[in-house]
Order: structure tokens, then C-alpha cells, then sequence
């Protein structure tokens, strides 16, 4: 047993030696600045042009204004990069006179205080400029990213809105999670440079398993994308737009770290302890007994006189049979020498097993925890994961009130749409819905697609939620058409949007207003409020940036993240807040690989050696314990009456020891 116990403890420790820690591959440090730095470049030139309008309108602003003779030619002359030009009409929205392309125009123009603005309408990137109080200039330009000399192969340019959407973009390779673009838009349409990582990347170079495999080189990671952007400047100031870079990056070569080389000599020593002891003080006392009783029976059968009687142990159970051993009549030794030490087969055994659990104990602490699961680095995780899930939520939302807009936009030259074609064709491409409608001015539905209508009347704001109570929330999008007859309404599928916060690897809820539950990647109740104090606070205090903190809830320890939804109007309104909050325990133990591993193993050898522990306490200290109490009741009963029968016993040490005795006891004269 004790090498079993050893073999245990060796393949444990050389386990818990191979042992490695993925160190994350890293993109050079200086990549933010570059593309941030890239991002102006570009966002410059993409500007230029249009503020180059800008600029040649205002200096003849009141030639355009008045339609005076060849102004516009001037005008496109000066500005070779504009496609088309046209001079609208404020109050009417007609157009006056026109140059060039036809172009599209903005649904809301600028007022003459506010000065130009820009947007970006199928393909087109459209200036508007106040000429006068009632007139507006209208100019196109493409819309495409230009080409920089210099720039390296393989870039991609985007122009983001401040909802995150990618209104314009170069050709390029990378391809780049919506995810990752939403994040950094967020961030630059808070008028703030922006970088981010594709982490899921990262996280697939550095998986190559938790054990140092003998021989086997680290493989480089493949190139991850990242994105880095700034917000537009200029005469799209108030516009929301963004210009991000997106690369495929090298990254550094996933570097290992061996973590489990102190805990490996720890249990590997706890073992050796081990060892040492169950062999100096069980095995050895045992086989010492055994030999005497050899020698005993020996004298015995050869029918001479014993030599020597069965020697003191400082192991109790031997002890106590060896001093039973001398009141019968097979041993010569009668002066048996005091022992001021006899240790107890249980105590030795409890002892052996507490110094073997303690060394497990100091190697699994040794391990201590990954990079990964420190706190600063959970946090962070924390506060990323919750930017990407309501960045996720957050762009369902508008991308389902994209598509319902632009269902209600009759096209120019059309007659009335075809409404049941059109809520059809809304509800099989769009499975985020759960029944789209339409209704006239009267509240009357026009054509259904999907299930019942939930609501009772069109609602008034592009989003919207409705109840506040009952089974589950009605959420909506609606879009009137330009002449007020009709509204395209769509109700959100609460299951479905659940299911876009499942993508999190924490348990998610969304609270409106009034702190009371709408979604949830768990099991929820509808509108159950939020009680904890904690966490309302959380809520309450919850801004459009993400952010994370270790915070005590309940009286445990836990990660809580909170992000208020609202990088746009319509999603601002709704009022929602995205809690994330789970035990700092747990979140360590999920992303640390390393740590888990340990406690398999560590877990299995205690498990082992506890079993091991047992087995030699019932199947060595149980049956000397038996064997002194059949001498003592041999010893205590009268000369006259025959001597009991040893128990029952396998023929191992101690069945040899019980058999030993049993035999001279037969041979020989009981006193």
C-alpha cells in the first residue's frame, strides 16, 4: 500500500509538473497609435471634398441662393470630386434648379444657424449647406473610402454611424466581427478614438491544450483582425459618423508558462513523507512481528526450546500482541522491556493522511491563479463581454427598425405597396420578429404576417415598449409612411432577443426604467423588480459606456457590469439597462484552464490516497487489533477448557502472524 500510495503521489506530481499556462498572444503595443493616427489620414482626405464645398458655397452663397447664371457651374467646376448638385427649397422640399447626378435628399435639412451637416444615403455622401433662410444646397460625393498612398495592402476603411452600422466601406481583406465594429463606433460616436482586439481570436491561438506535450513546438497564431477608429470632424461634426481602420495584425507567438513545478515537488514530497513513515512505522513492525512468530514456530516444529520471545513494537497493535505473546508458554522472554512510545495504527493513519492532504493543499495554493483570472483582468473581461452583448442587443434592435423603415418608404413612381406582400417578405427575413402588421390612421389592421398583434394601437415612437406588466414584454418598431396613412408595425420575439444575450458567458438580464426585468439569458419572471440594492444602484447609475467592478452582493463577492442602451435616439428611449453579475469564484474558475486542471488532479490523488489510507486501516490495524484481543481471551480463559479457534483470515502478513500463533498453540502446552 504505502507504494501505491507513492506511485499515486509521483504520477500526480508529474502531472501537475507538465502543467503549462498560455500566455494570451499580444498585438504590438504600438498598433492603438497607428491606427488611430491611420484613421485621421483617412478621415482627413474622406473630408476633404466635402469640405471644400462647403467652403466655395459660403463664398458664394448669395449667387447660389438666387439662382443667378452658371453659380452652380462655378460651383461644380470648382469641385471636381462633386457629382451632383441641386438648390432645394426649405418649406417645400422641391427642388429649384439641379446640376450633375441626380442625388437623394436628406429627410431633415439644416437650419441656417446650425451651418452644413453630412450623411450618407445609397452610396452617396451627401452634404447639405443653409445658402440663405428658405434655401438649401444639396451636394453628392462618393460615398467610398478614397485609396491612400502608403497605406499598407490588405487595410479596410469604414464609415460607421453612431449606431455602429457600416454606411460605407473600402475594399479590403479583413473580415471584421459587427460585434468589434459596434464596439469601437460606440466609442468614437462619443467623440473618442477607439481600438479593440478580436479577443475570440486570440483566445483560439492560445488553446493549444493545458499540458506541455515532450517535442512539440507552439504553433505561431494566425493574424487576428483589429479595428481602430475616430470620429469625423468638420463639416460632419454633428453627423455621428466615424472612419475606422480595420488589419489583419501578427500577433506574438503564444508564450507557456509551467505553473505546477512548486506543486509537483510538494505532492511529490507529501508522498515521499508518506512513504517513509507507513514503511518505518506499519510495514516494518508488521514484518518484524511476522519473522518472530517465523521463528517461533520454527523452535516449535523442531521440538526445542524457544530462543527468543516476539520483540516490543512502537506500533500498539504489535505491542499489544507481542505482551500477549509473553504470558503463554511459546516464548523464554519473560522480562518485557517498557516502551515509553506506542503509536495507535488509527492515529498513525490520520496523521499520514493529514500531512499527504496538507502538501496537496500547498501545491494547489502554489498553482495560484492564471493571469486570465486575475481581478483587474476579470474585470475588464467583465466589462468587455457586457459592451459586446449590448452592443449585440443594441444593433437587433435597430437593424429590425432599419428593415421596418425601410418597408414603409413608398418608392418614388410607385403606386401604394402591396402590404400583405410587404409585411410577409418583413416577417420570413426578419425571424427577430414575432408579427409584423400594418395599420391605417383609424388603428385598423391592414395585413398581419406572423402571430396575433399584441398591441392595440400603432405606437407612436420608432421604438417602443408597451407594458409593464404581464407575461412577457411587447416590444416594438414602427414607421409611419411619408403621407401618415399607414404605419408598419413589427413586435420583437422576446425569445429571440433572449437568445442574443445567451452569446454572454454570464447571466444576463435587461431592466427598463423602473428596474423591473424585460430579458434575460436565464430563467426570469417578466417585470419581477429588481430587489438587491447592489444591483439597483447598478442600474440605476448605468451609462451608455460600459462598466465593470468587483462589488459585494448579497454578502459575496461578484463581478457586476452594467451598460445603459442608447447609442442611438430610438434605443435611448426605451430606457433599458444590460446587468451582467455573477461570483468572482466562479468567474476565475471559468477562464482559468490551468486551475481547473489542477483540481482534477489534486482532487483525484486525495481521493486515492484517502481511499488508500482506508484500505490499510481495515486491512492491517483492524486485524492485529483482532489477533490481540484472540490472545488475550487465550491468556484470561481457564488452563482446563480448549483454546478458541483464531477468527477467520486471508493468508497475508497478519493471516500469517494469526496462523504462526494458532500452530505453536496447537504444538505446544497451553500454561
Amino acid at each position: 500500500m504505502p507504494t501505491f500510495l507513492l506511485l499515486v503521489s509521483l504520477l500526480s506530481a508529474a502531472t501537475l509538473l507538465l502543467l503549462r499556462a498560455p500566455v494570451a498572444p499580444q498585438v504590438p503595443d504600438t498598433l492603438p497609435g497607428e491606427l488611430r493616427a491611420e484613421a485621421n489620414r483617412v478621415a482627413t482626405a474622406y473630408l476633404a471634398p466635402a469640405d471644400q464645398l462647403a467652403s466655395t458655397a459660403a463664398t458664394d452663397h448669395l449667387a447660389i441662393a438666387s439662382k443667378k447664371r452658371g453659380a452652380l457651374l462655378r460651383l461644380s467646376r470648382a469641385n471636381p470630386d462633386v457629382d451632383g448638385l441641386a438648390l432645394i427649397d426649405r418649406a417645400t422640399g422641391k427642388v429649384l434648379t439641379k446640376r450633375g447626378d441626380s442625388m437623394s435628399v436628406p429627410a431633415v435639412l439644416p437650419a441656417p444657424q446650425d451651418g452644413p451637416a453630412v450623411s450618407i444615403i445609397d452610396d452617396d455622401l451627401v452634404v447639405a449647406i443653409p445658402v440663405s433662410t428658405d434655401r438649401t444646397l444639396i451636394g453628392s460625393l462618393s460615398a467610398r473610402p478614397p485609396r491612400l498612398p502608403g497605406a499598407p495592402p490588405g487595410q479596410r476603411v469604414l464609415i460607421t454611424g453612431s449606431d455602429g452600422a457600416m454606411l460605407a466601406e473600402s475594399t479590403g481583406r479583413p473580415v471584421v466581427p459587427p460585434a468589434l465594429v459596434q464596439s469601437v463606433a460606440g466609442t468614437t460616436a462619443r467623440g473618442e478614438s477607439g481600438f479593440s482586439v478580436d479577443d475570440s481570436r486570440l483566445a483560439e491561438s492560445s488553446s493549444g491544450g493545458i499540458l506541455a506535450v515532450p517535442g512539440r513546438a507552439q504553433a505561431l497564431p494566425d493574424p487576428v483582425a483589429v479595428v481602430g477608429g475616430v470620429p469625423l470632424h468638420g463639416v460632419a461634426e454633428r453627423s455621428g459618423l466615424s472612419a475606422l481602420i480595420a488589419r489583419n495584425v501578427p500577433v506574438t507567438s503564444s508564450a507557456m508558462t509551467s505553473p505546477g513545478r512548486v506543486a509537483a515537488i510538494a505532492v511529490a514530497s507529501g508522498g515521499v513523507l508518506a512513504f517513509i513513515l507507513l514503511q518505518l512505522l506499519l510495514v516494518r513492525p508488521v514484518r518484524r512481528l511476522r519473522r518472530d512468530v517465523d521463528r517461533v514456530v520454527a523452535d516449535v516444529d523442531a521440538a526445542r526450546e524457544p530462543t527468543a520471545g516476539i520483540r516490543r513494537s512502537r506500533l500498539r497493535q504489535v505491542d499489544r500482541i507481542a505482551r500477549s505473546a509473553a504470558q503463554l508458554p511459546l516464548t523464554v522472554d519473560k522480562h518485557i522491556p517498557k516502551r515509553r512510545l506506542a503509536i495507535p495504527g488509527t492515529a498513525l493513519h490520520v496523521l499520514v493522511g493529514t500531512l499527504f492532504i496538507a502538501a496537496l493543499g500547498l501545491g494547489f495554493a502554489s498553482i495560484g491563479a492564471h493571469e486570465s483570472a486575475r481581478t483587474d483582468a476579470l474585470t475588464e473581461r467583465s466589462r468587455t463581454m457586457l459592451e459586446k452583448t449590448a452592443g449585440a442587443l443594441e444593433g437587433t434592435l435597430t437593424e429590425g427598425l432599419a428593415a421596418v423603415q425601410a418597408a414603409a418608404v413608398p418608392k418614388i413612381g410607385e403606386v401604394d405597396s402591396d402590404w400583405a406582400h410587404v409585411v410577409t417578405e418583413l416577417h420570413a427575413t426578419r425571424p427577430i420578429f414575432r408579427s409584423v402588421y400594418v395599420r391605417d390612421a383609424a388603428q385598423h389592421i391592414v395585413a398581419v404576417a406572423g402571430e396575433a398583434p399584441q398591441a392595440d394601437a400603432a405606437p407612436s415612437a420608432p421604438l417602443a415598449q408597451l407594458n409593464t406588466s404581464g407575461p412577457e414584454p411587447i416590444l416594438t418598431a414602427a414607421e409611419r409612411t411619408h403621407d401618415g396613412r399607414f404605419t408598419v408595425v413589427a413586435e420583437y420575439d422576446a425569445r429571440a432577443l433572449n437568445n442574443v444575450l445567451r452569446s454572454a458567458d454570464s447571466p444576463t438580464e435587461v431592466y427598463d426604467d423602473g428596474s423591473r426585468t424585460v430579458l434575460g439569458s436565464d430563467g426570469y419572471i417578466s417585470f419581477s423588480p429588481l430587489d438587491d440594492p447592489v444591483l439597483r444602484r447598478n442600474a440605476s447609475e448605468a451609462g451608455v459606456a460600459a462598466h465593470a467592478a468587483v462589488q459585494d452582493v448579497a454578502g459575496a463577492e461578484q463581478l457586476v457590469a452594467g451598460q445603459r442602451i442608447g447609442r442611438s435616439e430610438a434605443t435611448a428611449a426605451l430606457g433599458w439597462t444590460v446587468l451582467q453579475h455573477r461570483e468572482v469564484t466562479a468567474a476565475r474558475y471559468t477562464v482559468d484552464p490551468v486551475g481547473r486542471a489542477a483540481t482534477v488532479v489534486i482532487g483525484a490523488t486525495a481521493l486515492v490516497a484517502v481511499g488508500l489510507l482506508l484500505w490499510s486501516h481495515n486491512a492491517i490495524v483492524g486485524p492485529l487489533g483482532r489477533v490481540h484481543h484472540w490472545l488475550t481471551g487465550i491468556v484470561a480463559s481457564p488452563k482446563d477448557r480448549p483454546a478458541a479457534g483464531p477468527p477467520p483470515r486471508r493468508l497475508d502478513e497478519v493471516g500469517a502472524v494469526m496462523a504462526g500463533l494458532n500452530h505453536c498453540m496447537n504444538r505446544g502446552d497451553r500454561r
